[in-house]
């Protein structure tokens, strides 16, 4: 069960229609620590029951001339900003200081809330998009990095970097097979990359790595992925003799 406060002079009050002292009794319901309210005037609605939303705009100004509220508007959002002000009539108010700057009506508890509030008016589409982009911008980064913390190696030829475990167990192979890498050699097997993956006979970077591996290949060379049955350049079929001199 929720608990609203408000004072009993809001229930007295013979200026009131009904339908006044019903939203009037809504802008107190949103009040928190101070007496700066902003719902928006579908919220006013809803909360109130009154679907016509260009009578709760009149229904807020005539509180304004009651002195029940003092309406101001936030420049930079045309957000609405009610304070409460216990029925002090619009005559009597010479200043109010706190709608001086947005910072000075919105602070603490407040700004927690408004920052809340911006947040739910995103539509998910805008967070979808928001999320997807970090994901590809985070991604490029990643493919852009030159793996050079361990390995002392540049990747600038490659199409992009493959799996960082990856890369580690391809130098130790490497090693092991007595062909430590060089600059040369990684360039060279960037370009022979590039040309499996255009005509086809890879599908990513990782697989090119993983199937020299895979099949004892002390270097790499795009015509080793090609089919068997496919015809080579010069007219016949592809020699699948690996040249382990190569790279």
């Amino acid at each position: 069960m929720n608990i609203l406060v408000a004072p009993l002079e809001a229930l007295t009050d013979s200026r009131l229609s009904s339908s006044e002292m019903k939203v009037l009794l809504c802008l107190y319901s949103y009040k928190a620590q101070t007496d700066l309210v902003w719902p928006t005037i579908d919220q006013l609605s809803e909360r109130s029951g009154i679907n016509d939303k260009g009578r709760i705009s009149k229904i807020t100004s005539k509180l304004a001339k009651y002195g029940w509220v003092r309406k101001n508007r936030i420049s930079w959002s045309g957000r609405i900003v009610y304070k409460l002000l216990k029925g002090i009539k619009e005559e009597e108010i010479t200043t109010l200081e706190d709608f001086t700057t947005l910072a000075e009506a919105i602070n603490t508890h407040e700004e927690e809330n408004a920052i809340r509030k911006q947040v739910e008016n995103i539509s998910r589409k805008q967070a979808e998009n928001a999320r997807n982009n970090k994901q590809t911008n985070k991604q490029t980064n990643i493919n852009n990095i030159q793996r050079t913390d361990f390995l002392g190696f540049e990747f600038k030829h490659w199409p992009n970097i493959p799996r960082l475990e990856l890369l580690k167990d391809w130098k130790r192979y490497r090693e092991k097979m007595r062909a430590p890498l060089s600059q040369t050699a990684v360039d060279r097997i960037g370009v022979e990359i590039h040309k499996a993956l255009e005509n086809g006979w890879a599908s990513s970077v990782d697989e090119c790595i993983s199937e020299s591996m895979a099949r004892g290949w002390r270097g790499f060379k795009a015509d080793w992925l090609r089919p068997k049955n496919e015809v080579g350049p010069n007219g016949g079929h592809v020699d699948h003799m690996r040249n382990n001199s190569f790279l």
